[in-house]
Parts: C-alpha cells; sequence; structure tokens
C-alpha cells in the first residue's frame, strides 16, 4: 500500500494469502473511504498498519480509567470530540452503504451472531451486517441521537466497527481482538473524533 497524509508518503508491504484475498473488498472500501475523507476530515494515520502490543495490565487500567470517568456529555471538549466522531461515523456509514453493504437492525433476543468469525462470513460473503439494537444508554448520550427512524449513532457505530474493524482483519471479540480492532478502526479518524471513538470502544473493552 502506498499513500501520502500530511505530506509524508508512506509504503507498507502486506503479504497476501488466499484468506486474505477474499477481504480485498474491505480493505479496498477503507482505503477509499481515506483517500476520500483524508483531506476533509484531517486523517493523520495512513488506513493500514501493524499489530498493537496487548498488556494485560494497561487494560485493566484503561478500563478502570473509563469506569471512573464522568458522565459530562456538556463538556465543551466532549460535545466537540463527540460531534466530530458522528461526522465522521456517518460519513463511513454512508461509504459503505454506497457500496452496496446492507445494514440490519438485529431486535430479536440474544446476540445476532455466535462468534466473530459467524459476522465476518456473512460481511464477506453476503456484504451483510446486523447490528445488535438496544441496550441501556442515557438520553442525553451524544450517540442516542437518532439518525433515521430509530436507528441512533450508536446502533451504526455497532455496525460500521464491525465491519471495517473486525471483519475486515478478522479481529475477533475479545479483550486482544478489541484492542486490535480498535487500532484498526481509529486509523479512519481524525485525531479530534479519536477520542470518542476511544471511549465508546477501547475504554469498554
Amino acid at each position: 500500500y502506498e499513500g501520502v497524509v500530511n505530506g509524508n508518503r508512506y509504503t507498507i508491504k502486506r503479504k497476501e494469502t488466499p484468506e486474505q484475498l477474499a477481504r480485498n473488498y474491505l480493505h479496498d472500501l477503507a482505503e477509499s473511504y481515506h483517500e476520500k475523507n483524508r483531506e476533509r476530515f484531517g486523517l493523520d494515520l495512513p488506513p493500514v498498519g501493524g499489530s498493537l502490543p496487548f498488556d494485560p495490565e494497561l487494560s485493566k487500567r484503561t478500563a478502570a480509567a473509563f469506569d471512573r470517568a464522568k458522565h459530562d456529555p456538556a463538556h465543551p471538549f466532549v460535545k466537540k470530540s463527540y460531534d466530530q466522531f458522528k461526522a465522521e461515523l456517518l460519513a463511513q456509514y454512508r461509504h459503505l452503504k454506497d457500496a452496496g453493504v446492507s445494514f440490519e437492525p438485529w431486535e430479536s433476543p440474544g446476540q445476532p451472531y455466535a462468534n466473530s468469525k459467524e459476522m465476518q462470513a456473512d460481511v464477506l460473503g453476503n456484504k451483510r451486517i446486523k447490528f445488535f439494537k438496544g441496550g441501556d444508554m442515557p438520553a442525553d448520550h451524544p450517540l442516542a441521537e437518532k439518525v433515521s427512524g430509530d436507528t441512533n449513532y450508536n446502533d451504526i457505530l455497532r455496525g460500521v466497527h464491525d465491519v471495517l474493524s473486525h471483519a475486515k482483519e478478522g479481529h475477533q471479540f475479545g479483550p486482544k481482538g478489541e484492542l486490535q480492532a480498535w487500532g484498526e478502526h481509529a486509523r479512519l479518524f481524525s485525531p479530534l473524533a479519536r477520542h470518542a471513538l476511544t471511549a465508546e470502544t477501547h475504554g469498554q473493552n
């Protein structure tokens, strides 16, 4: 992969395997989104990169910090970060839909997929993601805002994150996989929006 971010050219070599070839359309979508929106949103990281080291103690401290954090959506910086995050998330959602990826709400008991492999197979084979709706969220949470109908930003975050992070690279649902998925998705967000992304993904997982 080659590209330019903030005037700096980067080259990343990726060894293709038969398993990776089936996932190329997701890599292409991530890269085309990045190219289209790099200047618009100020994306400062290349769209692909290496894995992140997993530190269990750091993950525990991150989770503890998240649990201690105050719910303060009116704080100027929090509002600014989430406003930017929502704008970029919506752009990713529309980019995927324009490419033919379908988003189907899951409102039945349980989860839409038994595991991450089942979800990945649906995304790769059918260009479809079933996203979980529901869960407890304060009414004043920034992601509780409706996008269309009864679908809110939290709903589309679940679908977009699974497609562009878990399904694209095969990261499992679990502490190690969630860390890698956060790292992958962070590359498609601006520095300001990454604060909100981190709170909603890495901080909670």
